[in-house]
This record gives C-alpha cells, structure tokens and sequence, in this order.
C-alpha cells in the first residue's frame, strides 16, 4: 500500500508518498510548497486569510496527488503555525472540509519525532538533536543515544525574520541568546556536537557545499563551526537584495535566512560545539518511525 505524509509548519507545506512492500517502507515521491501560514501572525497569533487561502489551494493540490497514488493511509500533523494560532480551530474545520483531519502536534512531540529520524540514520551518543522550522525551533538533549529533555521555543526562520524585520542582527542575536540561555538542562551538553534538521538547516549544508566546489551529499554532512560562522556572518552581512547571489540559497529563504541559521549560531556559541551534522531526514520520517507498528 502507498502512504502519504503530511507535515504543516510555519513555512512550507511538505508531503512525502511511500510505499509499503514486503515489510518494508520506501519513500517513493517527495513534495513542498511555501505557502507561509503564519506570515503575518506574530504580532497577534492570528492566522490571516491571504495565507490561509494559499495553504487551502496547496492542499486541494496535495490531495489530488494522494488519489492518484491511492494512498490508503494519510497521516497530516501541523506544528507551530497552527498550535499558536488563536484561530487554529477556523483553519482546521476548512482544511477537514478539503479531506484533511491534521493532528497539531505539541512542540515536544515535534521534538521526538525528529530525534527518531535522525538517530534512524546517525549513531549519536552525546548531543543536541536541533529541529529549525518556520515558526519554532525544537532542541532534544542526547545522552548515551537516547533522548533525555526536550525544548520548544519560538524562534523559526519566518518568526524571527519577522519579529525584528529592519532591526539591527544584533538585537537579534542578544534576544534569542536570552532565551535559548532559559533552556534548564543546557548546561549539560557544553561542547556537544549539533545534529541539525529542516528546511533551514539543508539549506545551510547546500550553501556550505557550494562554498566548498563540491558535491558531497546533503545527509551526513559535517560542517565545522568556523564554516557555520563564516556562512552566517557573509549572510548577515550581504543585503537581502543581494543574497540571490550565495551559491545554494533558496530563492524562497532569501529573507529568512538570517532568522533561520541564528538559532544555530547562538546554540553553538553557548555550548562552544565544534561541529554541525547534517539530516535530509526529519519530521516526516519520524512520523513514519512512530506509525512503524500500525503500518506493517
């Protein structure tokens, strides 16, 4: 049987289709859409009908695709766009109406679910699993391979870029330095290595490896704290209208990409970690990891 994965976050709109075959789960087809459901929600956590609209006609797209693979089983979760959101239950009826019935899921739950992912395909022991979305970004404390304390906090690409828009970075990075600093078990992963997720964080390992003229995988790559500091200070540095230019930056990331990336940078200077490994894989795989039992 074909199974569809649906992953709403603040940002884009993600679908993965796999099949189910001999006991196994293979992912055949992958989708996304940017469709910035929470543009213009961080002021008053009010999802605005411009956005709303968009998300609605990506999904009616989505659903289409899931007839034509015949998709038996769709599980659609929605993370920190629509958690916030004072009418979350508005949208949900609408996009229930298009055959959809999301689960909003709990930052901590977002958190585990990309641990799952990640430790399906890295073999970590001590370390700090960081999942960047659009609107949250979720922080998973790894000890001896398995997952410890988690953390979600409001610091996604799209929030961030938002909140301070025409703002000195420096009182960005002063802002979310005060609250990642709030984490309670931070001061137990001092010099942990990072192992990044999502759209910001591969984003970050395409720049790095067009910086580098190669054309090494995405998934496991290592990238260095120097490497990840110079990148974000020649980001900070180039004009939006300008960044278009950086070799492996996303034409939709352009204007975000600053408020995306500081999320790392602080968690790296906080804790001096020396090294960033980088996952293709995310929430969607570990909602498949999670399903494993009732799929097979």
């Amino acid at each position: 049987m074909n199974i569809a994965v649906i992953d709403l976050g603040s940002n884009s709109l993600r679908m993965t289709i796999s099949k189910v075959h001999d006991g196994k789960i293979t992912q055949i087809e992958s989708y996304k859409k940017m469709v910035r459901l929470s543009e213009g929600a961080s002021c008053d956590n009010i999802l605005k009908d411009f956005a709303v609209t968009r998300t609605l006609s990506a999904l009616e797209e989505f659903y289409k695709i899931i007839k034509n693979y015949s998709c038996e089983k769709v599980f659609a979760v929605a993370t920190q766009a629509v958690r916030a959101a004072k009418n979350k239950e508005d949208f949900l009826n609408k996009a229930k109406d298009l055959g959809f019935s999301f689960e909003v899921i709990s930052g901590e739950e977002e958190a585990y679910l990309g641990f799952l992912a990640v430790r399906e395909t890295f073999n970590m022991d001590c370390a700090i699993v960081l999942d960047i979305g659009g609107g949250s970004a979720e922080f998973v404390l790894v000890k001896g391979g398995n997952a410890q304390a988690f953390a979600s906090l409001p610091l996604g690409a799209v929030a961030l870029s938002e909140k301070f828009k025409g703002q000195p970075v420096s009182k960005m990075y002063k802002y979310v330095t005060a609250e990642i600093s709030k984490i309670p078990w931070l001061d137990e992963a001092c010099f942990f290595d990072i192992y990044g997720i999502g759209g910001t964080i591969r984003t970050l390992g395409k720049m790095l490896n067009k910086k580098a003229q190669n054309e090494r995988k995405v998934h496991g790559f290592e990238a260095s704290y120097k490497s990840v500091s110079e990148m974000f200070h020649k980001i900070i540095k180039t004009p939006i209208e300008e960044r278009k230019k950086i070799p492996g930056l996303d034409e939709d990331r352009i204007e975000i990409i600053h408020g995306g990336i500081m999320p790392l940078k602080v968690l790296m200077d906080i804790l001096s970690s020396k090294s960033l490994h980088i996952s293709v894989y995310g929430l969607r795989e570990g909602v498949l990891i999670a399903k494993r039992d009732e799929i097979l």
